[in-house]
């Protein structure tokens, strides 16, 4: 029934290349095998943080003098630290080296970078914001478990898997929108590890494929988010066949996995059968204890419960979608979204809105279809509603796109009405600004702007919706502000309000 699913034969060996570090290009010498760190692991780990602090500033050349590494045991520590730090994705490994005649041991090595080592610091801004744009939709309040789905979710509708197997890391996936399976669990433990979360990437040569285990309340779990994004990759399509699973149940799955290394033991059978395995939509967060997804075996709408681990069913969608060969699929390929106390969802042929606090079904569009056509994506992009029509789930060259306007807010928004009120007393002056609540927001964050340079002075934060500035001299003044929220400690911002400009004379 479900063989549209990504499958093995999409990944390949090749993908194990990103860790499979080859041997270095140049050499002084040819390192003997030594034994040295393999046995010291205190000194395996002062090498390690050394190195890793020298890839972090993109080091032109690396000093090891003292270290004693040979070149094996560089390349196990580079392994060891592309793996475990997303935040470094720009190391090419082919590298240059030098090593003493006398004792095999590296003396320096020359880095490779897949990007000019100037541009790298822009990239590492841009990661962060690609970050900070999913992270700033989920709540501290949630659990770990609703973090872990939440973000499993975002990754997998926002990225396309990478079918010429060519990219490998996590700012491409978070930045550009697509990778191969050890981007996008590179990706995975990158908003994880943002998010508070212990999160590990899991490599089985085997076969040739890489994965998450997840820490939830001292209990590791597999969760394998490139497999559950489907192919064809259909807006708004994600499956949770591989979340949060344990060893047992990721061994017998339909998408068995096998001879993995560096992991826990994922004991745990707690999430193997979770409400989200029924589901091929996004699970929607409206608040901390009620959210909601699409039963796609059953063709349902539905609501859960965290605190009484309960589903509701709100509305039969059906599963009427049709095969190409005129039979039904029986089976629902509804996907879900959610702007502005409505949730959007889709049966074969209509497009429907469900509005939580009226607890109320509406018919928004009727799509005009023929033959074995039928909606299988939905997603919200930039303010409008895209849909997808296509001849068949497994046929993603016969797709038609399509769009409406719906109203949705995404992120934080800008604070509106921004006003200033300037005020003297005695000497100096005062202006106080205000303006409205941005929804979502834990607080605001009011600069200084300078009109000419473009640059923004921190004065304050505040959790309030006014400030006031005081003891000012005679001048121009100018400021805008911002709202955040903080997600595990970290301030997320969104974004400017509009300028306001005060002259006080």
């Amino acid at each position: 029934m479900r063989s549209y699913r990504k499958l093995l034969s999409f990944i390949t060996a090749a993908v194990i290349a990103f860790f499979a570090l080859p041997t270095a290009d140049i050499s002084a010498e040819t390192a003997e095998a030594y034994s040295y760190y393999y046995s010291d692991n205190a000194k395996y780990a002062k090498a390690k943080e050394y190195i890793a602090e020298q890839l972090l500033s993109a080091a032109e050349e690396i000093d090891l003098t003292g270290y004693k590494l040979t070149i094996d045991e560089y390349k196990e520590i580079l392994t060891d630290i592309l793996i475990s730090r997303p935040d470094i994705f720009y190391i090419d490994t082919h590298l240059y080296y030098r090593s003493s005649r006398s004792t095999g041991y590296l003396t320096s090595v020359t880095p490779g970078y897949y990007y000019t080592r100037s541009s790298i610091p822009r990239r590492r801004q841009e990661m962060e914001q690609a970050a900070d744009a999913i992270l700033v939709g989920m709540n501290d309040s949630w659990s770990d478990v609703q973090k872990a789905l939440y973000l499993h979710d975002k990754l997998a509708v926002n990225t396309e898997y990478d079918i010429d197997n060519e990219i490998r890391s996590a700012y491409e996936v978070l930045v550009n929108k697509n990778g191969l399976c050890v981007a996008y669990s590179m990706a995975y433990k990158y908003l994880l590890n943002r998010a508070g979360i212990d999160c590990i990437c899991v490599l089985s040569t085997e076969m040739g494929h890489s994965w998450n285990m997840v820490s939830i309340d001292g209990s590791w779990y597999h969760v394998d988010v490139t497999w559950d994004d489907l192919l064809p990759d259909f807006e708004g399509a994600v499956s949770h066949d591989l979340f949060l699973l344990s060893d047992e149940a990721i061994k017998t799955s339909w998408l068995a996995h096998y001879d993995w290394e560096y992991s826990y033991p994922a004991d745990s059978t707690a999430y193997d059968k979770m409400f989200w395995l029924l589901s091929e939509a996004q699970v929607i967060p409206v608040s901390d204890n009620v959210w909601y997804y699409v039963d796609s075996f059953n063709g349902t709408l539905n609501r859960y419960s965290w605190s009484k681990n309960v589903s509701q069913k709100l509305y039969t969608i059906g599963r009427n979608w049709k095969a190409e060969a005129g039979e039904n699929y029986y089976y629902c390929f509804s996907r879900l979204e959610y702007a502005e106390g409505k949730l959007w969802f889709n049966s074969a042929d209509t497009i429907f809105s469900y509005d939580i606090s009226e607890k109320t079904t509406q018919t928004e569009k009727a799509v005009k279809l023929s033959g074995s056509d039928a909606i299988y994506g939905l997603a919200i992009k930039d303010g409008k509603l895209v849909y997808e029509t296509a001849a068949s789930r497994l046929n993603y060259d016969s797709v038609t796109r399509a769009a409406f306007s719906v109203s949705v807010t995404e992120g934080l928004a800008a604070p509106e009405s921004f006003r200033g009120v300037a005020s003297k007393s005695g000497k100096k002056y005062n202006v106080k600004l205000t303006w409205d609540k941005v929804s979502g927001a834990d607080g605001y964050t009011v600069y200084r702007y300078d009109t000419a340079t473009k640059k923004a002075q921190k004065i304050a934060n505040t959790s309030k919706t006014s400030y006031t500035i005081k003891g000012l001299s005679s001048g121009s003044y100018s400021y805008i502000v911002c709202a955040y929220k903080t997600i595990n400690g970290r301030k997320i911002y969104g974004d400017f309000s509009s300028t306001v400009t005060k002259k006080l004379t």
